[in-house]
């Protein structure tokens, strides 16, 4: 596969208003965060239509909007100021005003014109392009706990779906994994991470870590969208079997015993056979889900395959999975940070594939600096994830 290049979340300010000193000032603020585009719609034969074709053509996705222009157009006219930018660059984008002492009154419009806050001009460039970065950082956590939300409705629906016999949704479990590949593209991998250690429930919250890691991923190796988003749902149905063990066996706080691990063992057949019952296809969602535990030496299970037996998917798969395991918080282990969770992983020898971990090392891994998670403390290690 094509190696591509994961980038950290780069922020875009869009300032509306005069191109100025202050303006280059404000730009030079904000270079630690992201790029300034500022523009002028006073400038002759620039208007609303221009700033409309700007964004229509390519324009960087804007993450906040600074509207400077009040002090020349009139500080009354916040409604004017909003109107010029055009509805698709605005939405879903925090709109901030900046104007000189703003009074109570002003903030109180400002609010009911739309827009997130008022900052006053009397402070530094850089106390401004500070708070920008904060706005922007704190819509950035809205919209990712937002989707890693929606990510956990669905597949609670997938697994409560499984444990009582009825049919899985997969194609909006589909639909979810597009959502999450939108929501760590645009916001980090690190960040969904971080939003879904928070989740109480195991079974829920590795899924969710393993899809997200494989959305990165997918980034990384340079796979398109169609097939990342294949990825990405077969991460969130891979464990889908183990909706049939009992949620004690599933939350147990110490060692799983040989006979409890044996039946744990036979989650990936069960997911798999659940999932051939409905009529499902796809050789690629059939493979991660029956072979995610199977390595390339022969000493996985279910199957015990070996070497070329073993697809692409499933190798990547795997990698997905045991790291999520390692880095993950459980109660009944350590949680280990990225460096030494690669460790582990170069470790294990032959049982993966070195060309996707080397990769998975240089192009991945720099782009996950929220981990370690947070997690219990820290009791003796077990056996790697079931």
């Amino acid at each position: 596969m094509p190696a591509g290049m994961l980038t950290m979340p780069h922020s875009t300010l869009l300032v509306i208003g005069p191109d100025n000193m202050r303006q280059a000032a404000l730009t030079a603020a904000f270079a630690p965060f992201g790029t300034t585009v500022v523009v002028d719609l006073e400038m002759p034969g620039f208007n609303r239509s221009a700033l409309q074709d700007w964004a229509g053509k390519g324009a960087p996705e804007v993450n906040l909007i600074l509207v400077t222009s009040l002090e020349t157009i009139g500080r009354g006219h916040m409604q004017v100021a909003l109107s010029a930018i055009p509805p698709e660059l605005r939405a879903g984008v925090p709109v901030v005003f900046a104007m000189r002492g703003p009074s109570a009154l002003e903030h109180i419009r400002a609010t009911m014109s739309g827009a997130s806050e008022i900052i006053d001009t009397r402070c530094s460039p850089e106390d401004i392009a500070a708070r920008c970065h904060v706005l922007i950082e704190l819509e950035r956590d809205r919209r990712m706990l937002a989707a890693a939300g929606a990510s956990e409705i669905t597949l609670r629906g997938l697994l409560d779906a499984a444990g009582n016999g009825a049919p899985l949704d997969l194609e909006q479990t589909e639909r979810t994994a597009g959502l999450m590949l939108d929501a760590t593209r645009k916001d980090g991998v690190g960040r969904w991470m971080t939003t879904v250690a928070q989740f109480h429930d195991q079974t829920y919250r590795h899924s969710l870590l393993m899809a997200g890691i494989m959305a990165g991923f997918m980034v990384a190796l340079g796979v398109g969208t169609r097939d990342s988003r294949r990825m990405t749902s077969a991460a969130m149905v891979h464990d889908v079997g183990k909706a049939l063990l009992p949620p004690a066996l599933l939350d147990k706080p110490a060692r799983l015993t040989e006979e409890e691990f044996t039946l744990v063992k036979k989650h990936p057949i069960w997911g798999y056979d659940m999932l051939r019952a409905q009529g499902e296809a796809d050789p690629m969602l059939l493979s991660v889900t029956r072979h995610h535990h199977e390595m390339l030496d022969g000493s996985g299970y279910p199957d015990g395959l070996s070497a070329s037996a073993i697809s692409d998917h499933v190798r990547i798969a795997t990698i997905c999975d045991i790291f999520t395991a390692l880095v993950e918080p459980r109660s009944y282990k350590a949680c280990l940070s990225a460096e030494d969770a690669l460790v582990r992983l170069q470790d294990m020898g032959d049982k993966l594939d070195p060309d996707l971990l080397r990769i998975f090392e240089t192009q991945f891994l720099p782009q996950v600096p929220g981990i370690p998670l947070k997690c219990p403390a820290e009791i003796p290690d077990t056996a790697i994830s079931a």
